[in-house]
């Protein structure tokens, strides 16, 4: 047992400091973070066979996670915890909803918040159709909280989109992105009660005066949700409350990237309280971006221009507290990355060994918790998929300030 224990568990220093209160990556300062694996292909499923593999990363919440993942004889909704215990079956695809075949396949990217957990499940993939069900940490069984046969999205209506990605939990509340022949909306339901009822879609009208064609989910934080809009004309990024109409603009194709031209699109996005975080993209680059919930206009906290040009892309973001956490890309090389008080912390790269390897083939960013310090990712290493949680402490602010002024210092001293 204490072998297997140190093999899960490894301590590495990732090199970061703050020159003048402007982070700088790759430097001298050192932070301590240590990776813990949750779970593998070597690793043993609730029903008794290895895990297969997992076609997404895990989310988090505290201590919790929650991953979608293939074993031997089916394809499941599991939680545990970042340690790597009490992992448990919510569902697979041996289960299935009152009325309908059992699952053909579980749906990527489950939710978490809380002990809460919601997925979405495919009874008859090739049409598809299937159900959002909700769930506890730790229990096995799952409460329907809608279908595509229900008459909510029937009256002609087509199926619910099955990218789980667009479905967000805050608390009792899920936001999910609804597909229909009349148009691309999101709904909102609560945990363990079935129904949904529509709250933004084609022919509401934001607070700035445009109508939308559609929208679909991008994140629900206690009441207030962020969703991507479309209107004749243009895209954007808006927030609102559950139980209200008014909708606010935070961002839209109509406005400027900080220091660029006009955006174009955006993708990613996330909110924590009120703090909304973005990916947007402009004719020559992209960026993360923070806003407010119900106030227009962003900030910029990275884009392609900076540190040299040193990132292309950035495929993901992940709002929470005060902070920020997103994934980048860097000559072919996959970074996680932290932003706390406007300075950079890169948590885990390709380049980073795991659990007795030099590198990993691919890492992905899946949650972030900022309350905990931990960041919840899959890798891909020599032939083997897992998911692993990286938890890590940052340096008090005082530190960094004391830190920066030693190049100053130095400089000080050459000139003397």
């Amino acid at each position: 047992m204490f072998k297997s224990f140190l093999s899960r568990r490894l301590k590495v220093r990732v090199a970061f400091c703050v020159l003048g209160g402007v982070g700088v990556l790759n430097s001298a300062f050192a932070i301590q973070v240590t990776f813990t694996k949750i779970a593998d292909t070597s690793t043993t499923a609730p029903e008794g066979s290895l895990f297969s593999g997992f076609d997404s990363a895990p989310a988090i919440s505290g201590s919790n996670v929650v991953f979608e993942a293939g074993a031997t004889t089916a394809d499941g909704i599991f939680t545990a915890t970042t340690s790597g215990t009490a992992i448990t079956k919510i569902a697979d695809t041996t289960d299935s909803l009152p009325g309908h075949s059992p699952f053909a396949i579980m749906g990527s990217f489950p939710v978490i918040s809380g002990n809460n957990v919601s997925f979405f499940g495919a009874y008859n993939f090739s049409t598809p159709a299937g159900a959002i069900c909700t769930g506890t940490v730790g229990q096995t069984g799952f409460t329907k909280l809608v279908d595509t046969s229900d008459s909510v999205l029937t009256n002609g209506n087509s199926f619910f989109t099955p990218q789980i990605s667009l479905q967000s939990i805050s608390g009792n509340n899920v936001a999910v992105s609804v597909d229909t022949t009349n148009s691309f909306g999101v709904y909102n339901g609560t945990v363990g009660v079935p129904g949904v009822s529509k709250f933004v879609g084609k022919g509401n009208v934001s607070a700035d005066n445009v109508t939308f064609i559609d929208a679909d989910a991008g994140g629900v934080s206690g009441n207030n949700v962020v969703f991507h809009g479309n209107y004749s004309g243009g895209s954007g990024v808006f927030t609102g409350t559950l139980g209200s109409t008014v909708f606010s603009k935070v961002i839209s194709t109509a406005d400027t990237a900080p220091g660029h031209t006009a955006f174009t699109r955006f993708d990613a996005t996330s909110i924590s309280g009120n703090n909304v975080a973005v990916v947007g993209e402009w004719s020559s680059g992209s960026g993360i971006y923070a806003g407010i919930a119900g106030t227009a206009g962003v900030t910029k906290i990275v884009d392609t221009t900076d540190f040299g040009n040193k990132y292309s892309s950035f495929s993901s973001v992940i709002a929470s507290g005060n902070e920020i956490a997103f994934q980048a890309d860097s000559g072919g090389i996959d970074n996680i990355i932290v932003e706390s008080g406007g300075n950079f912390f890169t948590i885990i790269t390709d380049n980073t060994p795991l659990f007795g390897h030099n590198f990993s083939d691919s890492i992905t960013l899946g949650g972030f918790d900022a309350a905990t310090n931990t960041i919840a990712f899959s890798y891909r290493q020599g032939g083997v998929t897992g998911i692993a949680s990286a938890t890590f402490v940052l340096p008090e602010p005082a530190t960094l300030c004391i830190f920066s002024l030693i190049p100053v210092m130095a400089m000080r001293r050459l000139r003397k």
